[in-house]
């Protein structure tokens, strides 16, 4: 990279040793380890701008990154076979967008096992859901737009839960709010949690179990939240709690 990276990620180990990294140059580039040795495996420059967030998808759906920039658009990079890989990009939010998550693999019969989600943080201040059938290649559509945010989305992460057909996003934005988004059944989107903070928040993200969501904030703060059996949200930290 020419410029500052702000993310790396690293692929499921059923696809190799891939890690992933963005750039503020407006480049993706995958870099592939073997042994003590690396090399730069892809590398994508279809963006017009700083590309600001990478995210593995689940590795059921195949070996699939998606990057998000300041241009607006979100890339897919997806392995098509052995020795081919492709790229799809499409246009999200004037604005800009700032980060992505992936929804977890639903395993099942059902039809939404096989639609593919992503939450995607704009500069708008909405968080956008993407949706598309089977593969990355069928192209995305717009299935939902949360609006809570009163100014630009720093980051959201899909709860990883799969115990039931509940759907759960968390997100902070430069307004210092964290919100919690919770759907059931394929219903409508609602906020369960909607908590200001009086400094900066910069990242939330959720246990590996989807139970605890861990908010870092200020200089060196960090909340835990926990939602109880009456829909409200405890603190672990300090005990308080949050009702909707």
């Amino acid at each position: 990279h020419s410029g500052p990276v702000w993310k790396i990620a690293w692929s499921h180990p059923r696809y190799g040793s891939l890690l992933a990294s963005c750039s503020y140059d407006g480049s993706v580039k995958i870099f592939k380890f073997e042994d003590t040795s690396y090399s730069v495996f892809y590398t994508y420059e279809g963006h017009k701008a700083s590309v600001n967030s990478v995210c593995w998808s689940p590795y059921e759906y195949g070996a699939c990154l998606a990057a998000v920039s300041s241009d607006g658009s979100m890339s897919c990079i997806y392995q098509k076979n052995e020795w081919e890989w492709g790229t799809t990009q499409t246009m999200i939010c004037q604005l800009g967008c700032n980060c992505i998550s992936w929804a977890p693999f639903r395993p099942g019969t059902s039809e939404n096992a096989n639609i593919l989600r992503v939450a995607i943080g704009g500069g708008d201040g909405y968080v956008h859901i993407m949706e598309c059938g089977q593969s990355v290649e069928n192209g995305w559509e717009f299935e939902s737009k949360l609006r809570g945010h009163k100014d630009r989305v720093r980051d959201v992460a899909w709860s990883p839960q799969i115990g039931d057909s509940t759907d759960v996003i968390a997100s902070c934005g430069r307004s210092k709010q964290v919100l919690v988004w919770t759907r059931k059944c394929g219903k409508t989107w609602k906020q369960s949690l909607n908590k200001s903070y009086s400094e900066a928040v910069w990242r939330v993200n959720w246990s590996v179990n989807g139970c605890v969501l861990v908010v870092s904030y200020g200089v060196d703060g960090i909340d835990m939240w926990k939602e109880r059996l009456d829909g409200t949200w405890e603190n672990g930290t300090n005990g308080s709690v949050e009702k909707d």
